[in-house]
């Protein structure tokens, strides 16, 4: 089992074990409440797929200013390198390039199936970074 597995697994784990309100209050805090329900058509679009390919980015433009704006988002590519969905979403709050970066890899994970095996590619070494930080802290 991989990192990616291990997170995976925590968060369908919570997913099961959470109320209704526990699951808007983990929406809320990374603030795609809005986008759930494209992330709900997503997941359902891809709930009977094996494997999964996903391309995923994070941006912060004009940072320190109060013109800031972070945007994340994925990719879903077919064996044939088609673009099947894909999904964007801009964050408030907490600025920094690397938590655009994470919140589109966790985006990944929210529309992946619990079996499916999945490859996520970024061009974010802090973000592999840290992702590989808290497994070892979680697991």
């Amino acid at each position: 089992m991989n990192v990616y597995d291990n997170i995976l697994t925590l968060l369908i784990l919570q997913q099961q074990q959470s109320s209704a309100a526990q699951l808007n209050s983990f929406f809320n805090n990374f603030e795609i409440n809005a986008k759930s329900e494209e992330l709900f058509i997503i997941q359902q679009h891809l709930s009977t797929h094996t494997d999964l390919t996903f391309y995923t980015d994070g941006s912060l433009v004009n940072a320190n200013t109060s013109q800031v704006s972070m945007t994340s988002g994925f990719l879903v590519v077919s064996d044939s390198n088609t673009i099947t969905h894909s999904f964007t979403s801009t964050l408030e709050n907490w600025s920094s390039s690397l938590r655009a970066e994470i919140s589109a890899i966790l985006y990944t994970l929210i529309v992946s199936s619990y079996n499916c095996n999945i490859d996520i590619f970024t061009d974010s070494q802090n973000a592999i970074n840290m992702i590989e930080k808290l497994s070892r802290l979680c697991f």
